[in-house]
Formats: C-alpha cells, structure tokens, sequence
C-alpha cells in the first residue's frame, strides 16, 4: 500500500496494460480509511494518458487527509 506524505501534493498514477482509459466513461478514486471516505475523486478531475488515468491531490486534499489511523 502506497503511502501519501500530507501537506504535499501527489500525482496517483494508475497504468493500464489491457484496456485503453481513453475508451472509459467513468473512473473514481476513493481513499478511505477502515471506517469512513477520506476522498473521493471523478474521471473528471483525471488527466487521461495513453495508458494510464492520473489524480493530483492538492495540498488542501491532503491535509484533510489527517494522519491517518
């Protein structure tokens, strides 16, 4: 499990080897922790390369983010 260095701002980079993710018409980032949804993130939000999807987490996201438990 990676981990996420609060106060920064991380790029979450998901590849893909058999399908195309310019091809989706929907994809979520979810971080949680045992008990509840830290964060959430839509395709939208994404950047969408030739065979990877790509969250950037803002400063501001990641500090919400706690210290985790």
């Amino acid at each position: 499990m990676a981990q996420i260095v609060i106060g920064t701002t991380p790029t979450i980079i998901y590849k893909f080897s058999i399908v195309d993710p310019q091809d989706f018409i929907a994809a979520e980032l979810t971080i949680k922790n045992k008990n509840s949804i830290l964060l959430k993130k839509e395709l939208t939000d994404a950047t969408i390369g030739e065979d990877s999807i790509a969250w950037t987490l803002t400063q501001e996201e990641t500090l919400g983010l706690g210290t985790g438990s």
